[in-house]
């Protein structure tokens, strides 16, 4: 058994993560595993997603985005990649039913995963598995949604 060093105490995931100069730490794909996984903090209300969960998804999306412009930083979704290659945290989150923006969100972050792994040679056979267990197992949450985004098109 390893015993913990006083040195350790640093928050769950920052571990690995980047202090940027300004004191805040960088997202990581540790963090966002852990935000996935984090059940302690709700939203009230019966059916509301927890909040850390959420939140995580929304960081991981903007922290994509933001990697598209910069390419200095570390790849997150290739990070991501290699510590979970069939993103079973985030498909994971669909079997709890969802709500719609929820679902949004979790299909933001899998349309992250998937055209970055594009460029990634190795994660084209896990990619295929992800596609493959969205339209055999999701199918359902993924017409739904479809409709859902025909709908609100044909408003506009």
């Amino acid at each position: 058994m390893k015993k913990r060093k006083s040195g350790d105490k640093e928050g769950v995931g920052e571990s690995k993560a980047k202090k940027l100069k300004d004191g805040k730490t960088e997202f990581s794909v540790e963090m966002f595993r852990t935000m996935l996984k984090d059940k302690t903090q709700r939203i009230a209300g019966k059916r509301n997603r927890f909040f850390t969960t959420i939140s995580g998804l929304q960081k991981f999306v903007a922290s994509c985005k933001n990697q598209e412009d910069i390419e200095e930083t570390e790849d997150i979704v290739q990070d991501f990649l290699q510590a979970s290659p069939e993103c079973a945290e985030i498909l994971k989150l669909l079997d709890e039913q969802p709500l719609d923006h929820e679902v949004q969100l979790i299909f933001r972050c899998l349309e992250a995963v998937l055209v970055r792994s594009v460029d990634l040679p190795q994660f084209h056979i896990p990619s295929m598995h992800v596609v493959q267990k969205l339209s055999h197992q999701y199918s359902e949450i993924l017409i739904k949604m479809l409709r859902l985004f025909n709908n609100t098109r044909d408003l506009d």
